[in-house]
């Protein structure tokens, strides 16, 4: 390392302090490893987390999904209403309590299998779901209030409300040994990870760059612009494999595929903007 000192104007006392260093390339050992490593962390964590809190933001339903439903029948008293409900919700794999029967029932139903034999909740009729169905005679009529909500908190609403819905008006006026169990197309949360990572991999490095607080000393941003960079482009690329997975597996059910391929393409180029930068800056 050679150190220069720049004199003042009259030549008395040194004003400014720099130095120029050599032979340091973009893998120099000079990089801060733990820095680097901070920044694998930063982005795995942040592309989780970006798009719940950015759905979280967005206007629309969320919570629960809670619906509520209600009919009346004709001409059958409360018991045999209670046991039809109560054959109903087995028929569509819920446990059912009937402790409170025949006024009402209670059932739930865990999260389901899918074709990978796998329990994710690829799509939303697999995610764990809660019903409750209170029955009251009414004259010669039954009437039947259900209510039936998801036991996750959605952030946004992507089509869990739509399945609540479809639920309840299978379960209130269908056939249920011809038609089939409704299934809304759900858009897979790993194309937002892998876009949410490809913007990480572009956005880091740019911002360790105008952040003045992160741009020094060098070897801090050099390891903090490789890391955003690697790290997004690593999660974009492992979280659209899935996803593409998800959508082949199940066409038309799953969507999500162009989000999929926008963060493949983010991926590439954060890698190679961040490597620009680290060449142009910090060699």
């Amino acid at each position: 390392m050679r150190v220069k000192r720049r004199l003042a104007d009259d030549g008395t006392k040194p004003t400014a302090v720099w130095a120029v260093r050599r032979g340091v390339g973009i893998l120099s050992p000079v990089m801060s490893i733990g820095w680097f490593i901070a920044a694998l962390f930063i982005a795995f964590f942040g592309s989780l987390f970006l798009p719940a809190i950015v759905l979280l933001i967005l206007p629309g339903r969320k919570g629960t999904m809670r619906t509520r439903r209600e009919v009346v029948h004709d001409g059958i008293d409360v018991a045999q209403t209670c046991e039809l409900y109560a054959k109903r919700l087995e028929h569509d794999r819920f446990e059912v309590d009937r402790s409170a029967a025949p006024t009402m029932l209670k059932a739930r139903r865990g999260r389901l299998r899918d074709s990978f034999g796998s329990d994710e909740p690829i799509t939303h009729d697999m995610k764990p779901t809660g019903v409750e169905i209170h029955l009251a005679p009414e004259g010669r009529s039954v009437v039947v209030t259900a209510d039936a909500w998801l036991n996750d908190f959605v952030f946004h609403d992507s089509g869990e409300g739509r399945q609540m819905d479809l639920l309840l008006q299978r379960l209130t006026a269908a056939d249920m040994t011809k038609d089939p169990s409704p299934i809304v197309p759900t858009h897979s949360y790993h194309s937002l990870v892998s876009m949410a990572g490809g913007v990480i991999a572009c956005a880091g490095p740019l911002l360790v760059r105008a952040i003045p607080l992160l741009r020094q000393p060098l070897d801090r941003a050099r390891g903090l612009m490789l890391g955003l960079a690697i790290g997004g482009m690593f999660i974009a690329f492992a979280e659209a494999k899935a996803a593409l997975g998800a959508i082949e597996e199940k066409p038309g059910l799953v969507t999500g595929k162009p989000i999929a391929w926008i963060g493949i393409v983010l991926g590439v180029i954060g890698l190679l903007s961040g490597i620009v930068v680290t060449l142009l800056f910090y060699t």
